[in-house]
């Protein structure tokens, strides 16, 4: 028997543009609503002092409010409605099932890699702290940019076909890619490491959604010719098949592990910026 389900996503706060994993929901092979949310409002509240905290009343509600649809389509459509502050994420996954012990673990794995906070990493575990690692892939590309002569240094030489950084998606919601392209064609790329601790994988989901939101604005800002890139680097990736699943439905990923992929994107880049014959990663 196989199951679909989706990512449920709160806005915790009407005047911020944070928008947060809260739970997964799950149309069962017979036609049923499952709703699986935190077991407590703390990761909203880190966001919202305001947010909602009876999060188990909210699923109650909800299965009973989704009842009338019968695909994940419709109850995306049906959330959508104006002034909503939950809705259903694009990304649909499908898992298969024998029994409802398996259900019940599968939703399980799902909520533990993509909704729960990550547990906190023990003092004698050593890892690079999040904002190093997070920037590690990011001056990597900028490196490389300068050396193939194409790495601008305002946002106003993308007129004259160079990479910018943190280049404006969305002046209203204060959405910046991390480096942007022009040349007929809007390019945007966005970078996501995975090497960090294991257990910390599942944080890189809350990242990722981030990531979608900035790629999924550049969309609609500039129209579909858009092209959205998302390079990712470290072997943690492997962990995280559902997160890297969300990311790949807004743009195309390249490996920092994978030579022939890194040197895909550097071309794409670079007949972007009007340069060739300087491509290959450091």
């Amino acid at each position: 028997m196989n199951a679909a389900y989706s990512l449920l996503t709160l806005y915790p706060d009407a005047e911020r543009v944070d928008v947060l994993c809260v739970g997964v929901v799950v149309l069962d092979a017979a036609g049923l609503w499952h709703v699986a949310v935190l077991p407590t409002a703390d990761k909203l509240r880190a966001v919202a002092a305001s947010a909602p905290d009876r999060l188990q009343l909210l699923a109650g509600n909800l299965r009973q409010y989704l009842a009338e649809c019968d695909t994940l389509a419709a109850a995306r459509a049906l959330l959508a409605r104006p002034g909503s502050a939950l809705m259903l994420h694009e990304f649909e996954g499908v898992f298969s099932y024998t029994s409802e012990s398996a259900f019940a673990t599968q939703v399980q794995a799902i909520m533990a890699e993509s909704v729960l906070p990550p547990p906190v990493v023990g003092q004698n575990i050593k890892s690079w702290p999040r904002t190093t690692v997070r920037q590690h892939t990011r001056a990597r590309l900028r490196r490389q940019f300068e050396n193939m002569g194409i790495m601008g240094k305002s946002a106003d030489q993308l007129a004259e076909h160079k990479v910018v950084r943190n280049f404006p998606v969305s002046a209203r919601h204060g959405l910046t890619a991390e480096f942007a392209v022009k040349n007929g064609v809007m390019h945007f790329t966005e970078t996501v490491d995975f090497d960090v601790a294991e257990d910390s994988v599942r944080g890189k989901t809350f990242e990722a959604q981030a990531k979608c939101l900035v790629l999924r604005s550049a969309t609609e800002t500039f129209g579909d010719k858009t092209q959205c890139h998302i390079v990712v680097s470290g072997g943690g990736a492997q962990h995280a098949s559902r997160t890297v699943d969300l990311l790949s439905t807004v743009g195309h990923l390249y490996s920092v592990e994978s030579s022939p992929e890194m040197a895909a994107y550097f071309d794409i880049i670079a007949r972007a910026a009007g340069a060739t014959g300087q491509i290959g990663a450091s």
